[in-house]
């Protein structure tokens, strides 16, 4: 009445497997994405702080900005928009296509078109 089940457990797991390897290499890079995107928000603050504090000129801050990301971001897929002075203060946007924030971009057709950007304003503080 028992039938030979030798193999079927091997047969489940190729089924599965390319299921499970898909979901690890969605959390990881999403993982990656989010970390990159904190980094271009802490970047962004930092660099428009120094700005703001007169102890980098705004022309320095796109560089600053392109120094602080991750290795894997690539120079040319940054947007580095002022920073800008009006009414004493500094306006800077940074911006950068979410298949650039992972070093992987295996799922890029998944969130395809997504820019991930950060605008921060700062009080520009008097000269010494």
């Amino acid at each position: 009445m028992l039938k030979d089940q030798d193999g079927a457990v091997a047969i489940e797991l190729a089924f599965l497997m390319p299921i499970l390897i898909f979901i690890l290499m969605a959390v990881v890079e999403f993982g990656l994405i989010f970390f990159t995107y904190e980094a271009e928000q802490r970047v962004t603050w930092d660099v428009s702080r120094q700005v703001a504090a007169n102890r980098i000129s705004p022309s320095d801050a796109p560089a600053k900005v392109r120094d602080g990301l991750p290795g894997w971001v690539g120079d040319r897929s940054v947007t580095v928009i002022g920073p800008t002075l009006a009414n004493g203060q500094y306006t800077m946007t940074v911006s950068l296509p979410a298949s650039a924030a992972s070093p992987t971009s295996i799922l890029a057709r998944f969130y395809g078109g997504l820019v991930l950007s950060t605008t921060v304003v700062m009080q520009k503080e008097p000269s010494p």
